[in-house]
């Protein structure tokens, strides 16, 4: 961490003026790990707005389960918003190392209006942000985020506690970092043109080094997703416009190919890519160029050069899946109306489940009640299709 620097607050208990159920006015953005005992943690971001363009009230939030997914614990942890400077949390990532200690990490980003005072980001690991316009888009220029995390020894015991938050580098990461053949860990942040995609590491996160000749981004390249092929290079899928985009790296995430067009369709958004230890490639997406619908499977058993497909959920906005594999199953988290239903679903398959036709049931994780506002039915019309993407 960097000397002096604030992060936003870790609390282990409810406060039911920050944390609210029934204030919630939206819940998504959902990530797992299992640990090696079988114990199911699920992050996710939810809160609810002070206003529509600055949000006080952001925070992730974490519960698991010991019984597969028929009961959760109540959340066990909350990190907060830094309220007085409006540095809000979101966009959790969760994460088994190879030595079983569980990651959960988060991005911090200053919210506050382009013409505010600037806030030292030799203090607040942010810099201000300023409006960048881009086709029928409008965002803030990627600068403005750091991603941090807290880390638990052992994930299993009775009341896991977690070590104090740590600065791990500037821009955004919600996607699982790849763990490579050589020992060297590999992130992928996600957001848009103009920055360094990649950051490694080669003494299991210690330190983190930004990938030198970094691969050229447009707009329409974000949130990446990793796996390492049989023969060693590293696959990257990128979310993009109609569909999804890949390169590759040959060298061990030194350096990467130019961006290239699949012909897996998508309505940009974020996909979910994992490599299991029988060989078997699982890609998780929308398959719909225009909504946020069918959510799929694709299974690949020869490292993504040929993929099969099967629907796992034809409900409307149903979307950012996160997946995990532990014992043989594989678990996908995922988040159905996040502004309305607010629901965290679960699944959870057999290996030999995944190359046939066999789906299990949904499990709903959590799905908080309360008042679904005007706002909040106008923000799942937007998020819902890609004609009119105002959120991620």
């Amino acid at each position: 961490m960097r000397k002096g620097q604030i992060y936003s607050k870790i609390t282990y208990k409810y406060d039911s003026l920050k944390h609210s159920e029934e204030k919630r006015v939206w819940q998504g953005m959902s990530t797992i790990a299992v640990t090696k005992g079988g114990r199911i943690f699920i992050a996710y971001d939810t809160g609810w707005p002070g206003d529509e363009t600055r949000n006080p009230n952001h925070f992730v939030t974490l519960r698991y389960s010991d019984d597969q997914g028929k009961t959760f614990s109540d959340e066990i942890l909350y990190i907060d918003t830094v309220e007085d400077k409006q540095i809000i949390t979101g966009d959790a990532c969760l994460w088994l190392d190879p030595n079983d200690k569980l990651h959960l990490f988060w991005t911090q980003v200053d919210l506050r209006k382009s013409d505010d005072d600037p806030l030292d980001s030799e203090l607040y690991g942010v810099t201000q942000r300023k409006l960048v316009n881009a086709g029928n888009w409008v965002y803030f220029e990627d600068t403005k985020g750091t991603t941090w995390e807290i880390v638990c020894e052992n994930p299993d015991e009775e009341s896991p506690k977690f070590d104090n938050p740590r600065y791990c580098f500037d821009q955004d990461m919600i996607n699982k970092p790849l763990y490579t053949k050589s020992g060297r860990i590999i992130y992928s942040k996600y957001k848009f043109e103009k920055i360094i995609p990649f950051e490694y590491s080669d003494d299991m996160g210690k330190t983190f080094k930004p990938v030198p000749h970094p691969c050229q981004k447009r707009f329409d390249h974000c949130e990446p997703c990793l796996f390492q092929r049989d023969d060693g290079v590293i696959v990257c899928i990128w979310r993009s416009f109609n569909f999804l985009n890949i390169n590759y790296s040959y060298d061990n995430g030194e350096t990467w190919t130019e961006i290239e067009e699949t012909d897996i369709q998508t309505p940009f958004t974020k996909p979910a890519v994992i490599k299991l230890p029988s060989g078997l490639v699982v890609l998780c997406h929308n398959d719909d160029k225009r909504k946020r619908q069918n959510l799929c499977l694709y299974t690949s058993k020869d490292d993504g050069k040929t993929w099969n497909k099967k629907i796992i959920d034809k409900r409307y906005t149903v979307a950012y899946p996160d997946l995990d594999y532990r014992n043989g199953k594989l678990y996908l988290v995922y988040d159905h109306n996040r502004y309305t239903d607010k629901e965290i679903c679960l699944m959870i398959f057999d290996e030999k489940d995944l190359l046939t036709d066999k789906i299990p049931e949904i499990i709903t994780v959590c799905k908080p009640k309360g008042i679904i506002t005007e706002w909040a039915r106008n923000q799942e019309a937007t998020y819902a299709q890609t004609d009119d993407i105002n959120d991620y």
